[in-house]
């Protein structure tokens, strides 16, 4: 039996999310009831009377921008699951969309099988990011801040484990089995890891990761 669920667009580009609405109502498995929006303050208001399952947050808006909405969405609906729409590698855009709460970051040159894998990691609640999207991140570590001395936090051979299948989207049911340990385990050592690199989201765990390079040793 198929599940339904409800995607939210928002892009000003009308073309494009028709296109991408189609992709999404083709899913196999999955019945996905989208909802199209091009202005921001009409998808606003609209969160104002219910909320879907998932969001595609277009980063370039006009008025208000991606980046603001999101900034928003994780203040207002902090369990609002949305993902990051943008034509651009941008390593600044990136990190700050992860950190305000996002749970995926795709470019829209994606093919329908990627969408399709982002979207049910997504729901089964774990983070996302385009391969692009992580090359991005590896490669482009901010040398400045530990120029000037980043404290790097000593994680225990356990919690490197976990924080590496964490970063491969694994969810917890999924390292628990593959570690053979319970899941109330996992997260506890995954409660640790967002104690000791001072973040409150898997979002900010796989940033912190890949700025500090913290699976490197």
């Amino acid at each position: 039996m198929n599940t339904s669920i409800t995607i939210w667009i928002l892009d000003d580009h009308p073309f494009y999310t028709k296109g991408l609405a189609g992709l999404l109502e083709a899913m196999p498995k999955l019945t996905v009831n989208t909802r199209l929006f091009h202005q921001s303050k009409v998808f606003l208001e609209a969160l104002n009377e219910t909320q879907p399952d998932l969001v595609f947050l277009d980063i370039n808006l006009p008025v208000m921008n991606g980046l603001e909405i999101s900034k928003y969405l994780h203040k207002t609906y902090p369990q609002l699951k949305f993902i990051g729409l943008s034509s651009h590698n941008e390593l600044k855009v990136i990190k700050e969309f992860m950190k305000a709460g996002a749970m995926g970051y795709l470019l829209k040159t994606i093919y329908d099988t990627e969408l399709y894998t982002c979207i049910n990691t997504v729901l089964s609640g774990s983070i996302y990011l385009a391969e692009e999207v992580k090359s991005v991140l590896i490669n482009n570590t901010l040398n400045k801040s530990e120029a000037i001395g980043y404290l790097k936090p000593k994680l225990t051979p356990r919690e490197k484990e976990v924080l590496t299948l964490i970063i491969n989207e694994q969810t917890t049911a999924q390292i628990a089995a593959q570690l053979f340990l319970s899941e109330a385990t996992i997260e506890t050592h995954r409660m640790n890891l967002f104690q000791k690199l001072n973040v409150k989201n898997v979002a900010g765990l796989v940033r912190e990761a890949y700025e500090h390079k913290l699976l490197d040793e």
